[in-house]
Parts: structure tokens; sequence; C-alpha cells
């Protein structure tokens, strides 16, 4: 996969459009776009600002670094993992309990399933 494919599947994994992504980066969306085709290659600098961006390793969004699509080990993470991508709320809740006890988590969830009548 060259580079134009790769800064595309990353744009849109980020749900960004090129306009979107060129100003996140200090650039025009016909820039990104140019890349994308492959018309154009970004410089050096510029391929850093987009690996920073996108929090990947220079040399896979060059493309030198293939990385499998068996990511996840199976289908319901894989699953759950782009559910929290999408959805905002799940996202936010992830983030505030990333660094929680375990204990703690225990009681959101039961609170939670309070809530949801399941108890």
């Amino acid at each position: 996969m060259g580079i134009g494919k790769n800064i595309k599947r990353f744009r849109e994994l980020n749900n960004l459009t090129q306009d979107e992504l060129g100003e996140k980066i200090g650039v025009s969306g016909k820039t990104v776009s140019s890349w994308e085709l492959n018309r154009t290659e970004p410089k050096m600098g510029m391929i850093e600002k987009l690996s920073n961006y996108f929090g990947c390793d220079k040399s896979e969004l060059i493309g030198e670094i293939v990385k499998s699509d068996e990511y996840y080990l199976n289908e319901d993470t894989k699953q759950i993992a782009q559910e929290i991508f999408e959805n905002k709320e799940l996202r936010a809740l992830f983030d505030a309990t990333r660094n929680a006890k375990k204990e703690d988590l225990k009681l959101v969830y039961e609170m939670i399933k309070r809530m949801k009548g399941d108890e």
C-alpha cells in the first residue's frame, strides 16, 4: 500500500474530510487530495506531522510496514472497539474509566445495570 492510500485510510479511520485533515496539519484539502491520489508526495516534515497526528510510525504511513488486519483477537473485540470509536458518549465513558480501579469499575457497572432495570 502506498503513502496516498495510507493517508486516506488513516483520514477515514479518524472520520475526517480532506479539508478537515488539511486544517489540522496546516495544508489545504486539495493538497491532501493530491497526496491521496499519488499526484504528489508529502515532504518528510509533513509526513512527521501526519504520523504524529494519526499516532502511527512514519514507516507505517509511508507503507514500509503493513499492519495485519488481524489486529484484534476476535470479531467481537473488533466490533466493540469500532462501536466505542464511533460513539462519542461511549468513548468518553471508556476514557473516564481507563485508569479506574477494578472495584470502582464493578460499582459503576452495577449502577448502570440498576439504571437499565437489569437487576
